[in-house]
């Protein structure tokens, strides 16, 4: 099991309430915790870049950068949609998993998957 920080238990506490019967123990832990841990980061770029007060930095030749946490967040905002969709959290997943699940021929130990 990967270790939680504080804040990260309580987004994965959210997270198991929201997900309800979704949410297999066993089955789903490692996934929440990575989406937790993800949703903790992107919160904890949020607080930094706030307490920056701009996206981007000077360099003292003048060149204008982004913050590399903006990239931390991209990759982390990656991952959440990634995991996101095996749980059918946005409109167009929970649709595939709703058709997937109503076919009479599902079958979770085909070889297809």
């Amino acid at each position: 099991m990967i270790e939680l920080n504080k804040q990260t238990k309580i987004i994965y506490n959210n997270l198991i309430s929201l997900l309800g019967d979704k949410f297999k123990e066993n089955r789903d832990e490692i996934n929440v915790s990575i989406l937790a841990y993800h949703i903790d980061v992107i919160n904890r770029c949020n607080k930094a870049m706030d307490e920056l007060g701009t996206l981007v930095f000077i360099s003292e030749s003048g060149y204008r950068q982004k913050w590399a946490d903006l990239s931390i967040i991209a990759d982390s905002q990656k991952e959440i949609l990634k995991i996101s969709s095996l749980y059918g959290l946005s409109l167009k997943h929970e649709q595939q998993l709703n058709e997937l699940a109503s076919k009479e021929d599902f079958d979770l130990l085909d070889d297809e998957f």
